[in-house]
């Protein structure tokens, strides 16, 4: 298991418990993922506003091609629906918004990856 922590304060190094994620490792079969990585490729960005930056987010990802893509400040909210931050047919996309303005979190993991969203998020 792999936990994901995100530091406010990198001099502290301390951690809300509340902007944990934990990652599960499984084994799974890789021989149908294009790319046929042992390893995925992780991108990860603090988006401040995802909803606004979708053009300059799909363009790097199109460079990169990343298998797994991780936004933190998100800023999406249930009035904003998946459609505008759709960023192709190649991802499905997860995510955990906050009741309140800021934060929030967002994952793209590649289609052809075997992946499911906890119950908990």
């Amino acid at each position: 298991m792999v936990t994901i922590a995100s530091y406010s304060d990198k001099r502290k190094r301390t951690s809300n418990p509340r902007n944990l994620l934990t990652v599960t490792v499984i084994n799974s079969n890789l021989e149908n993922h294009r790319d046929n990585c042992a390893v995925p490729s992780l991108f990860a960005t603090n988006a401040c506003h995802k909803a606004n930056k979708v053009d300059e987010l799909s363009a790097v990802v199109a460079i990169n091609n990343p298998c797994v893509i991780l936004v933190t400040e998100s800023w999406l909210s249930s009035d904003i629906p998946d459609s505008i931050i759709n960023i192709g047919n190649t991802y499905n996309s997860y995510r955990l918004d906050r009741p309140t303005p800021g934060g929030g979190i967002l994952a793209y993991i590649k289609s052809d990856l075997p992946a499911k969203r906890l119950p908990e998020l």
